[in-house]
């Protein structure tokens, strides 16, 4: 069941996605510009310390970045704060949308959808043991092999040679083959577990989602509007 509404959920939010773009066409005109100048300045001072020997003209593209940051950085929160009860808005009718569109036909009540929510929150703690696992894997191996190795190494250049400059030019290198290989293996790990970890992403969305239209009915009593219109469609039909 909750891997059936689970695919209901990800069609709705492919369908209903916004991209980037069009976000992006709903901010004010001067967070927009601002952004732009980020942009242009960040190219255009990469340019000059590339191609131009002129380092007071990179210092002051520089200049113009950070300054166009900091004001942006302050802008987006304004606006954020002087939006932020026509966000509220948006979010309570995105849940109700939500609510109608996914989970309206198979759900009639909070209880059932807070048995949805525990079940989804256990299918998440299970995908992280398996996460968890594969990176306790690596720790152990780690402690066991790699360490002890990489130590008998250095080990064996301390009592084969005085020279200190060598030996403390060979164990950097050995340090940064050590590093390398972990990185390694991290990468190799996060591949290995990249089908677990994009589930878990879903699910982490859709409870996330599912929270907020619970809050919602818990907040603005919504779920008893909700039931009271299916019932009295239920009576009439």
């Amino acid at each position: 069941m909750l891997n059936l509404i689970l695919k209901i959920y990800m069609n709705y939010k492919k369908e209903n996605f916004k991209k980037v773009w069009k976000r992006i066409r709903q901010l004010p005109i001067h967070i927009i510009a601002l952004f732009i100048v980020i942009l242009i300045s960040a190219i255009l001072s990469f340019a000059a310390k590339a191609i131009s020997a002129n380092s007071i003209l990179c210092w002051i593209l520089m200049a113009v970045e950070l300054g166009s940051t900091i004001v942006l950085g302050f802008s987006s929160e304004k606006h954020s704060v002087d939006n932020s009860t026509e966000n509220m808005n948006e979010y309570i009718n995105d849940c109700q949308i939500l609510y109608k569109e996914v989970f309206q036909n198979y759900f009639k009540s909070k209880e059932k959808l807070n048995i949805l929510l525990d079940r989804a929150n256990d299918e998440i703690a299970k995908l992280q043991i398996k996460i968890d696992k594969k990176y306790d894997d690596l720790k152990k191996l780690n402690q066991i092999l790699i360490i002890p190795i990489i130590l008998a190494i250095i080990k064996a250049l301390w009592d084969s040679t005085s020279n200190i400059s060598v030996l403390m030019e060979t164990s950097l290198i050995a340090i940064m083959i050590y590093l390398t290989i972990y990185a390694v293996t991290i990468a190799a790990i996060a591949l290995i577990n990249y089908d677990i970890v994009r589930q878990k992403d879903k699910l982490q969305s859709f409870v996330d989602d599912l929270q907020g239209i619970i809050d919602v009915m818990d907040t603005f009593a919504l779920s008893d509007n909700m039931l009271i219109s299916n019932e009295e469609a239920e009576v009439n039909n």
